[in-house]
């Protein structure tokens, strides 16, 4: 779906109670995550989220990572994004206090 279709998405995901969002390998990029990420912004049901082999890089992380707090996140799924070290230390810095989280995967980011 590109960027363009997750920034589409994003827009109709605003306000939903959604729990589930698996988009991976629809080649959304940094743009993409950014998009989906302030689309989940107010979410507080989020349970599960993967977004595996969609280059979404250490911009895009980083902005999910900031959305991602305060989510009652159990799974999520980003293997294959190239995150990077950057990535990496946001997204651990915006699970900080994640009580819920059981599954992580980031298998393939060039972490370290």
């Amino acid at each position: 779906i590109g960027a363009e279709g997750t920034q589409a998405l994003a827009l109709a995901l605003k306000d939903k109670p959604l729990q589930i969002l698996v988009l991976s390998g629809n080649d959304c990029g940094a743009e993409g995550a950014k998009a989906l990420a302030a689309g989940l912004q107010h979410n507080k049901t989020l349970v599960n989220l993967e977004l595996a082999g969609n280059a979404i890089g250490a911009e895009g992380t980083q902005a999910l990572a900031l959305a991602l707090k305060d989510k009652p996140l159990q799974i999520l799924v980003l293997s294959g994004n190239d995150c990077g070290a950057e990535g990496a230390k946001a997204l651990a810095a915006g699970l900080q206090h994640n009580k819920t989280l059981v599954n992580l995967e980031l298998a393939g980011n060039a972490i370290g």
